[in-house]
Order: C-alpha cells, then structure tokens, then sequence
C-alpha cells in the first residue's frame, strides 16, 4: 500500500516537472506529507493521538465545541492526556456546566499542579457556581506563580466586590 503512495508521489512528479506545471505543487505536497504522516503515525502511534487532540483544538476554535467534545471523549477513553482534559474543561465551562468543569479542570491539575490556565478557569468555574471562597484561591494561586496576571486580578477583584470580602 504504501509502495502505491510512493509511485503515485513520483508519477505526480515527475509529472509536474516535465511539463512544469506549478499548480501541481500543493498536491505534491500534500501526497508527501500524507505519507510521512502515516509512517510516523505506524511507527510512532502517540502521534496519532497527538493529531487527534490537533482535530479536537481546532473544532474547539473554529466554535464547533460539540465535534470536539466527541474527539476529546474518545481520545480521554485510551487514556488521560492533560490537553484533552483542559479543552473539555473549557467547552463545559462555556457551555455553563460549571460542576463537570471543575473536576476536569481539577483532573488537569492532579497532572500538572502548577497549569495556570488550569487554575484560572478553575477560579471562573467556581465563581459562576457561587463558590466564591474557592474562586478567590485559585485567584490567588495564579497570582502566586504570576503576580501581574491581569486576567486573575480581574476575578480576583470581581469575585471578592461580589462575596463582599
């Protein structure tokens, strides 16, 4: 099968070569690159799963959360993988599911205690459920490992004006 891909690459060009055709140039590249993706993906099966993740951003950004929440599910099913945890925890968090939010985003940081961005939704998460003394910590432990953290001084002050402390 993969002897095919490599006969096709040459085919396509020498193709282009010999009749020095430009436009060829993005299928070249793209024939190449799918077969060096592949190898890799044989050889090497957490790259797979690294562009899986990839996919899973990508829906997330492009504003599709509920194609990515499925590739992130799936992913999370052969294994824990921190950037699939935080991206759910971030969808759950915009979609106002402040509860499961929380524990993906605490998950993330049972793996990396130290995951700012981690701590800071962590903070809005409980925030938006009312748990104010809890947001303010987590405000406050980003603003230990970065004192100038704009976004964390904002919650940290709008959780603190709201819970009256």
């Amino acid at each position: 099968m993969y002897r095919f891909y490599g006969t096709i690459f040459l085919v396509v060009l020498i193709l282009a070569v010999y009749n020095n055709i430009p436009d060829l140039t993005p299928v070249i590249d793209y024939l190449g690159s799918h077969y060096t993706r592949r190898q890799l993906e044989i050889t090497f099966p957490a790259v797979a799963e690294e562009k899986t993740v990839s996919y899973g951003w990508a829906y997330y950004k492009m504003g599709k959360p509920d194609m990515a929440k499925d590739i992130m599910r799936e992913v999370l099913e052969s294994e824990s993988n921190i950037s699939a945890l935080y991206c759910l925890g971030l969808i759950e968090l915009e979609q106002g599911s402040y509860e499961p939010a929380a524990k993906r985003l605490q998950a993330v940081l049972k793996l990396a205690p130290q995951h700012v961005p981690s701590l800071l939704n962590l903070g809005r998460a409980y925030y938006f459920s009312g748990r104010y003394s809890l947001a303010k910590q987590c405000f406050d432990s980003v603003l230990k490992e970065e004192p100038q953290n704009r976004e964390a001084l904002v919650w940290r002050e709008k959780t603190c004006s709201r819970a009256g402390i």
